[in-house]
């Protein structure tokens, strides 16, 4: 029994090892954190690793309680999630720099489209046999070391494995030992942030800070911005198109050619930043003009009709809204959200045809865009303005798209030839629109919803929230670029503020045509922070604050501001009261 046990907890520690080992090798490359932070995070993982596995025993244990002869099961069933969890963790990190967390549990609620994604973007079923295989030969080393005769030593052994899971459930905690994000991300284990994921109550505001202050930050804007005379806005949300290639003005003009012209017809936000690192965060600040909540965003919570929204406001000024989107229509409960966010009209990849081409996330963005011509055609024909609002998903994994459109082969699933492709394709569809009769009677607004990826050291990674924003109106909007810093949650006032419409929901934000008031709200794991003046300052989740200011175009850790903490703490437990209060946010 105890040989077993032994055997156990080294191969748990071992695998977690293993692959906190591929971390620490992948977070050598990232700059100004120590490297002692790293062999501590190595060390404490141990400590990590040793309280999952003894989670992991819960199941063994219930069977020695209840029926010996199911051991056999629960002992494959728990191998299994063990190598799904590592291989998981893997997945997690390349595409996400951090561990497993509450996007598990977003994705379990679509379970087909997720493996219908596995299947496209990796070939999951090739992979099943092997997975098994594998199982099994573990299972086999396993097993030889149980006892075969039932012994009183098991129900002790039970009995102890689910006090200490208990209390483990309980009253563990996080481990911060550093000031950089990715070496406390090394230090720490899946399971345990699953775990403590599934513990949050999100309907809660974290008390830590309300005894901070209780001074609010209002916007105020001292001047009235340009006035646009146009019929029509057509708002298109680019999936993850920002990043270094956006960053970086050599690759910029290699792979997004087509966007860089653009930004010479229109007003180029070039200073904005998302308030997350996941589309879902980009509409809610889009489209509702609302900032971060700790957690999921507010528009996948219980009451999200609640919440203020453009496509309403647009409405009551007789604009028709419609959103067509070419992905499926209830992957993140998408449908119902624009329903109730007051888009009259969707479409969606059931409108397409059948031959156009489809990846696991979509249609292809020239269709997506030929299918808006065609709805904006029709559609101005019968009614006097229309809000468009589109997302696009091309730049996703798998990264593929129609051959023989751009330069770059299309068969490489490479992400910067997936970006040139949605390049290319906005560039044909704006092209494409300047022969149409409602071209100059149209306000284009061209938003990324956020980067494709996150790094960097900082608790909340601002470096890679950074995305462009770009209006077009032709003749209208003479051509410039804005370098203050603001936020994606700015998008309902601007675009309001254009259309000389009065704001009736209350969004979050300010107009960026009139205000430099650089007051950019962001969130990252249960972290939220404000970022303004070159400052990020941060309350962290469970309690302390860390801020950070850029130096040498560095953000790097410094002294925390306590006023600032406390502009921090009050501004995001109003919003938190705002959406959680039994009225609505718009009275």
């Amino acid at each position: 029994m105890f040989l077993w046990l032994l055997v156990w907890f080294v191969g748990l520690i071992f695998t977690g090892s293993c692959v906190r080992s591929i971390f620490f090798y992948k977070s050598l490359t990232i700059p100004d954190i120590p490297i002692q932070d790293l062999w501590y995070s190595m060390f404490i993982g141990i400590y990590q690793d040793l309280l999952a596995a003894i989670l992991l025993l819960v199941p063994l244990a219930c069977t020695l309680l209840i029926n010996r002869n199911l051991f056999r099961i629960t002992l494959v069933l728990t191998i299994s999630i063990v190598c799904l969890v590592t291989i998981a963790e893997v997945f997690f990190w390349n595409e996400f720099g951090g561990r497993l967390d509450r996007l598990v549990f977003h994705y379990l609620r679509h379970p087909i489209e997720v493996l219908v994604f596995l299947e496209d973007q990796f070939l999951l079923s090739i992979f099943m046999l092997p997975f098994f295989a594998g199982v099994y030969l573990i299972y086999k080393f396993y097993i030889r070391f149980f006892p075969s005769i039932h012994t009183r030593q098991e129900k002790l052994f039970a009995v102890i494995i689910i006090g200490l899971s208990t209390c483990i459930v309980i009253w563990h905690v996080p481990v911060r030992h550093s000031d950089f994000r990715p070496a406390n991300e090394l230090a720490e284990n899946g399971y345990l942030s699953v775990l403590r994921a599934a513990r949050v109550d999100e309907t809660q505001w974290n008390k830590n800070y309300d005894d901070l202050s209780n001074q609010l930050k209002l916007y105020t804007e001292k001047k009235s911005g340009p006035k646009l005379d146009v019929k029509h806005v057509i708002l298109i949300i680019e999936e993850s198109f920002a990043g270094s290639i956006w960053n970086q003005k050599e690759l910029r003009k290699k792979y997004l050619p087509q966007m860089s012209a653009l930004a010479e017809e229109g007003v180029l936000f070039d200073n904005i930043y998302a308030t997350g690192s996941r589309t879902t965060r980009g509409l809610e600040a889009i489209l509702n003009g609302y900032p971060p909540l700790p957690g999921i965003a507010v528009n996948q919570r219980s009451g999200f009709q609640k919440l203020p929204s453009l496509a309403r406001v647009l409405h009551q000024s007789e604009f028709l809204p419609i959103f067509i989107y070419g992905g499926w229509p209830n992957f993140s409960n998408f449908q119902e959200y624009w329903k109730e966010s007051g888009f009259v009209e969707q479409r969606n990849r059931n409108d397409f045809e059948e031959e156009t081409f489809q990846t696991s996330w979509g249609v292809a963005d020239e269709y997506l865009f030929s299918k808006i011509l065609t709805e904006m055609d029709t559609l101005t024909a019968v009614h006097e303005h229309i809000f468009l609002t589109t997302l696009t998903v091309s730049f996703h994994r798998p990264y593929d798209f129609p051959p023989n459109r751009i330069q770059f082969p299309s068969n490489e699933r490479k992400a910067e030839y997936a970006m040139a492709y949605a390049d290319w394709a906005l560039g044909e569809f704006y092209e494409k629109a300047k022969k149409t009769e409602w071209f100059n009677d149209t306000l284009f607004v061209i938003a990324a919803d956020h980067a494709p990826r996150i790094g960097g050291s900082a608790d909340i990674p601002m470096d890679y929230y950074r995305v462009p924003l770009l209006f077009l109106a032709p003749n209208k909007l003479p051509p410039k670029i804005v370098s203050h810093a603001g936020s994606l949650m700015s998008v309902p006032k601007t675009i309001l503020g254009l259309l000389d419409i009065i704001d009736t929901e209350n969004f979050y934000g300010s107009n960026l045509f009139v205000s430099d008031d650089n007051f950019v709200p962001v969130e990252h794991d249960y972290h939220v922070g404000l970022f303004e003046n070159d400052r990020l300052t941060v309350l962290l989740y469970g309690g302390g604050i860390s801020e950070w200011i850029y130096q040498d175009e560095r953000l790097l850790p410094t002294v925390p501001d306590l006023n600032r903490a406390a502009l921090v703490s009050t501004f995001f437990s109003s919003a938190h009261k705002r959406f959680y209060s039994e009225q609505s946010p718009t009275q």
